[in-house]
């Protein structure tokens, strides 16, 4: 006996116990009946038989398959499963199975669930009552292959369990292209003279029964329908099999146990991983089926290991498995959340679903409600305990807490919920929210809110006076963003500056209408296609009709009422509902509807109707155009310039004043004298008509009776400054010229008197002397001059 391959490099004390199979001179059979592995002794003269080659053939296969062996089997990559009605679908992927043999699958595989061969089906002896029936329990007794398909239609289910596993199944056959095996040609020196018989790998997809000697979980509840449940069960009823097994009996060594390969006690057998499906190929899905065996679901992460890893060394611990286990058990979870409809992951139909947990893994948002620091997946025997962690750790915590026991609801139990946060925002105590504050803070969130509300209701102020001094002087209406681009997210622009002031509170009694308006305004509000007429309403108690009626500047033009309510005023357009009564509210009317398109408003008539039984009152807001997202208030703090109020004097409420009592509303705060009643720029508003009245009586007496009036000042004071200009401008050349015709006359007096030489003499300009020496007419010397 020659030793080939010894122990290298030795451990001190390391010495070999036990050989197996033993050393002799003759290889024996195994016991359990499987073909010696044999060698070609190749010598001179010796001929090669088809059956020394196809031992050979063989033998290397087998050395193949053990150089395969030497890695974790499992699925590499791909083969993913997934059902489409009665039909599996097989992504392309590879596999290695514990044998050894790889499998590959290059493209998308469709596949009928009822063409599946049913690995060793179990047929029970009260099906056996048809003939198609006895004709299929025959086909099973001599080990041919009988499908999914087949057993349905023959009624041959009811030994079959309701939970079997996708396997792909390594097989080789012999093709023979010519289809002559062993039918050689005669002619024997001629190429034709060999058959050309070939051996080719694959795999066929066979359906593997779950094993009759170990018990499946419950199936259904009314033995109709398939148990939510039922799936949940089924993975951890493996997990916790492979689990239980012996110290070197994981998922990553040897799955099939022998007694001559290895002693192992009877309670070690007994638990020892023996699944039918890992000897018979590579695992692809756990399928579940219904009451007449269609397939539900394929939960793959069941039966699936991760393949082509470097095999691990026996466990310390017995009963918890290896990192295969870990990782399955986890990815498991994963799946069957990613599978659930959005409306099924809430915490009541997902306990509904599960039985078991693994030890850790991810869980949906809406299980858990930090706010009210409550949970309602799991049941009041568990001690659950929610903390923060950063974002970058959650990896390394599930890697940790992996090969921990996995959890059982019905069991009292501890848990850690693990809230990750990014780096910057952890805090251990980010989730302690029901810690009382100190009063200290109230107060002081308190009084910077009333004077951050101090400032802005300030600036708006500014801002309203500032808008009407330009429409004054420039005779324009200056535009603002719809909303302040550094306002906070509870902020709501204008609506909040309202609750300070309104411009108008409108009453009406109960069944009437009460309405104001104001008109003539020298700045109108021009409008365009795509702008909106927008108004600010508040409604303290709800009229039954909310109207506006715009009034145009164009002489005879006239514009529909705009209505919101139960019906439309004045044969006008009813536009929607009435507005929500909580707050302010911005009615908004695109200009094409509300028939403003290329037209200038002059003035605005509000109305109300008051229901029957009920009086109405609403305050009126801001009003004026909105035009690409930008903001121009028409009528604000003060009306539109030239605007003149109706018989009704308008009714304006004491404002809301600051907690400091700065009375902000005052004008006289900002340094601008205070106005009751209708608030206008009335210094710009007297001056203009003063010069309009003034300019008009000038202007008839230059046409005469039958003159028209002057034309009004629409553009402001600027208009009023260039017209003066003009005016001024005209006189001083009336002046001039009536200066050069005076010395002109006198020109020519001295010229008739004294003569042209000594009239020259006494000329102050030398160019108008040049122009009276011309020999040319009076008229044409006054046209020069």
């Amino acid at each position: 006996m020659k030793i080939l391959r010894g122990i290298s490099e030795p451990f001190g004390g390391e010495r070999v116990l036990r050989v197996q199979p033993p050393l002799s001179h003759y290889a024996t059979k195994p016991e359990d009946g499987a073909e010696l592995r044999r060698r070609l002794h190749l010598f001179a003269g010796r001929t090669l038989t088809h059956l020394a080659l196809a031992a050979e053939q063989r033998g290397r296969m087998a050395d193949c398959a053990r150089l395969g062996a030497g890695v974790t089997a499992g699925v590499i990559g791909g083969l993913e499963v997934t059902l489409d009605g009665d039909s599996l679908l097989v992504s392309p992927g590879q596999a290695i199975t514990t044998a050894g043999e790889d499998l590959e699958l290059a493209y998308m595989l469709r596949v009928a669930a009822d063409a599946i061969e049913v690995w060793q089906p179990r047929i029970d002896e009260r099906d056996l009552g048809t003939d198609a029936a006895r004709a299929l329990d025959a086909r099973r007794q001599n080990n041919q292959p009988i499908s999914l398909g087949e057993l349905r239609q023959a009624n041959c289910t009811r030994g079959l369990p309701h939970a079997m596993v996708l396997v792909a199944r390594p097989v080789t056959v012999a093709v023979d292209p010519r289809g002559e095996q062993d039918s050689p040609c005669p002619n024997a020196i001629g190429a034709e003279a060999y058959s050309e018989l070939l051996w080719q790998d694959g795999f066929a997809l066979a359906w593997v029964p779950w094993p009759a000697e170990i018990s499946i979980p419950r199936w259904s509840e009314d033995g109709a329908t398939l148990s939510p449940r039922f799936r949940n069960r089924l993975a951890h009823a493996i997990f916790n099999r492979e689990a239980a097994a012996p110290l070197g009996g994981g998922t990553r060594s040897l799955t099939r146990w022998r007694s001559g390969e290895r002693p192992l006690s009877t309670e070690a057998l007994s638990t020892a991983i023996d699944w039918p499906w890992l000897s018979l190929g590579a695992p692809l899905a756990l399928v579940g089926f219904d009451a007449k065996f269609s397939p539900v679901f394929a939960d793959r992460n069941s039966v699936v290991r991760q393949g082509g890893g470097g095999r691990n060394r026996s466990p310390l611990l017995r009963g918890i498995g290896d990192d295969l286990l870990w990782q399955a058990r986890v990815a498991q979870w994963l799946e069957h959340l990613a599978e659930l409809p959005p409306d099924e992951r809430s915490a009541a139909r997902l306990a509904a679903q599960i039985e078991w947990l693994p030890p850790a893994g991810l869980l949906p948002r809406e299980t858990v409600d930090f706010i009210s620091g409550r949970q309602s997946l799991f049941p009041a025997n568990f001690e659950v305990l929610a903390e923060p962690v950063p974002l970058e750790s959650v990896d390394a915590l599930l890697a940790e807490a992996s090969p921990l026991a996995p959890f059982h609801l019905s069991v009292h139990d501890q848990l850690q919920l693990l809230v990750p946060v990014p780096a910057r925002d952890y805090d251990p105590e980010l989730l302690k929210l029901d810690e009382q504050v100190h009063p200290l803070f109230d107060s002081e969130i308190e009084r910077l809110a009333t004077q951050r509300r101090e400032q802005l209701v300030r600036r708006d102020r500014l801002l309203r006076r500032f808008e009407v001094l330009e429409r004054s002087i420039r005779g324009r209406q200056p535009d603002a963003p719809e909303r302040d681009p550094n306002a906070l997210a509870d902020e709501r622009g204008v609506a909040d500056l309202l609750d300070q002031r309104p411009v108008l509170v409108l009453q009406a009694a109960a069944g009437a209408r009460a309405e104001r308006s104001f008109s003539g305004a020298q700045a109108p509000l021009d409008f365009a296609a795509g702008d909106a007429l927008i108004a600010y309403v508040r409604l303290e108690a709800a009229p039954a009709v909310l109207a506006l009626h715009p009034l145009l500047a164009a002489a005879g033009a006239t514009a529909p009422t705009l209505s919101w309510g139960e019906s439309a005023l004045d044969n006008g357009v009813l536009l929607d509902a009435l507005p929500d009564a909580e707050g302010w509210t911005r009615l908004s009317v695109p200009a094409e509807r509300a028939g403003l398109v290329g037209q200038r408003l002059s003035g605005m008539q509000l109305i109300q109707v008051a229901p029957t039984g009920n009086a109405a009152t609403v305050h009126w807001g801001y009003l004026g155009r909105l035009s690409r997202g930008r903001e121009a208030l028409w009528l604000s703090d003060a009306l539109p310039p030239g605007a003149g109020v109706g018989n009704d004097a308008w009714d304006v409420t004491a404002p809301v004043l600051p907690a400091s009592g700065d009375r902000l509303d005052d004008d006289t705060a900002l340094g601008l004298p205070r106005v009751e009643g209708a608030r206008q720029v009335t210094a710009v508003a007297q001056l203009i008509e003063q010069y309009q009245s003034r300019a008009g009586g000038v202007l008839k007496a230059e046409l005469g009776d039958g003159g028209a009036n002057p034309h009004p000042l629409d553009a402001g004071l600027d208009e009023l400054i260039l017209r003066l200009q003009h005016r001024i401008d005209g006189a001083n050349d009336h002046v001039e010229f009536g200066f050069l015709r005076a010395r002109t006359d006198i020109y020519r007096i001295r010229q008739s008197v004294l003569g042209s030489e000594e009239a020259g003499r006494l000329a102050t300009s030398p160019s108008a002397a040049e122009l009276v020496k011309r020999e040319t007419s009076p008229v044409a010397t006054e046209k020069e001059f």
